[in-house]
């Protein structure tokens, strides 16, 4: 039998853990990482060892004027960091971009896009202050138009910052009537325009957006850009801003809330024992 001050101790361990482990299967993610304290960005994942890929699940609430980046970095910091970015421009259309901060911490697209999106789910959730979770004009996107990914095309992107003109790939998607898109969605609505469109009202303080991402990327990629993952802490960042113009792209990251944590991303291989069935278990955690 445990001694009390074994069991406490025991606890005060767990406490330290940052990332927690479920049992899953293929499609669920096994590992989890709350990002802020507020609950408001968490990050899932799983591992494929077999294609050395990782598939990530992203959940991000945001207020209708946000714009939003999660990944990496070496040391914790905005600058020189690997990023995939959200924001949805006056048009009411969505963009998510595989991008990455220089040393200065201006926001570029990667040369090429390395985080390969599978299925995005967009929600208008009613509570003031992200707080009351009563779903409102939910949006399924048609994941047929993301999981048929074509050949990538080289675009054209104004930079303001410097470079006048910048090329950069973005993942294309084939839907069922034939057309060919990139990591873009509108928002419902007739109104296209940021404030009219689902999930866009910037005068609006009694609802905010939840998106789901799921996506998924190599352990390492042949782009100098992305950060390679590796068995060792990973930083985890993410960073929040309200979106003053049409695109972060091309501007500093220097001022946006951004907080970090320490993960573990790769995991060892090992097997998950088998219990009897009437084994119990509970979990621990600790305050935010």
């Amino acid at each position: 039998m445990l001694s009390f001050n074994t069991f406490y101790g025991f606890l005060a361990c767990l406490n330290t853990l940052l990332v927690c482990g479920q049992s899953s299967d293929d499609h669920t993610p096994t590992y989890s990482l709350q990002l802020d304290p507020d609950g408001h960005f968490s990050l899932q994942w799983s591992l494929d060892y077999s294609q050395e890929m990782v598939k990530f699940q992203l959940t991000a609430k945001i207020s209708h004027q946000s714009w939003f980046a999660v990944g990496f970095s070496d040391y914790g910091e905005v600058t020189s960091a690997d990023l995939l970015v959200y924001w949805a421009d006056v048009k009411g259309v969505n963009h998510l971009v595989d991008a990455h901060t220089d040393e200065r911490g201006i926001l570029y697209p990667d040369s090429s896009q390395g985080y390969h999106v599978t299925s995005v789910s967009a929600q208008s959730v009613e509570g003031q202050g992200y707080s009351k979770d009563s779903p409102k004009d939910h949006q399924q996107l048609d994941t047929r138009l993301l999981l048929h990914r074509i050949r990538q095309t080289w675009y054209q992107y104004k930079i303001r910052s410097g470079r006048s003109r910048r090329h950069y790939r973005q993942n294309r998607f084939k839907g069922h009537h034939g057309s060919r898109r990139h990591n873009i969605w509108y928002s419902a609505g007739k109104g296209r325009h940021r404030g009219r469109g689902q999930g866009h009202d910037p005068n609006s303080t009694t609802s905010y957006l939840k998106l789901v991402v799921n996506f998924e990327r190599k352990f390492r990629t042949c782009d100098p850009e992305d950060y390679p993952l590796d068995n060792g802490t990973t930083h985890v960042i993410y960073m929040e801003d309200t979106l003053t113009r049409d695109t972060p792209l091309g501007h500093s990251v220097m001022s946006a809330n951004h907080r970090v944590q320490r993960a573990q991303i790769l995991k060892p291989e090992v097997a998950e024992p088998i219990f009897p069935e009437d084994t119990w278990t509970f979990e621990v955690r600790a305050p935010q």
